[in-house]
């Protein structure tokens, strides 16, 4: 299947672009979006350009609060991790994605262990930007409700297809 560039934009709450990639679409099922990001792209950062020595799978749901990125690792070509983004939901135009981020994270290992990242940056953000109440509770919710899915091993979490890479992922990555 040929793929497409998209530019994928993660904007701060004052509209400054944080950080934005051009990724390759592999297609938009059921309101999953889902992006690769091969090996040397070069992420465009408010430090700079950046290039990660991973790869990715990004998955963004049309109306969700998280994305979840697959990390493919240099050294064994196969999902070392999960990241997941907390963002209010996606504005998508098929040629350019972009998400408010929130500042909140959680790193999955392949056992599904995890851990929150940057809890004390939402808040110092949370207060430097104002952000309104419902867009708070968004990011909680969003955050309350991936951790429930990974300690259930349910949902998103159940199946270990996260950390497996389909025909078309492994083309697009080059693995």
């Amino acid at each position: 299947m040929p793929t497409r560039p998209v530019e994928v934009q993660f904007r701060r709450y004052d509209g400054v672009v944080k950080r934005q990639v051009t990724a390759s679409l592999l297609g938009e099922r059921e309101g999953e979006v889902r992006l690769a990001v091969p090996f040397n792209s070069v992420f465009q950062t408010l430090r700079g350009p950046w290039t990660p020595a991973t790869a990715a799978i990004y998955r963004f749901w049309r109306g969700g609060w998280h994305n979840v990125c697959t990390v493919v690792s240099p050294e064994t070509r196969r999902p070392a991790f999960l990241y997941c983004d907390i963002h209010a939901p996606m504005e998508f135009d098929g040629g350019r994605l972009t998400v408010l981020d929130l500042d909140l994270d959680i790193l999955v290992h392949p056992t599904l262990s995890y851990r929150v990242l940057d809890e004390e940056e939402f808040a110092a953000n949370c207060a430097a930007f104002h952000y309104p109440s419902d867009l708070v509770a968004g990011a909680q919710s969003a955050l309350a409700s991936l951790e429930a899915q990974l300690q259930g091993h349910c949902g998103l979490f159940s199946d270990g297809r996260l950390f497996t890479l389909s025909a078309d992922e492994r083309a697009a990555l080059g693995v």
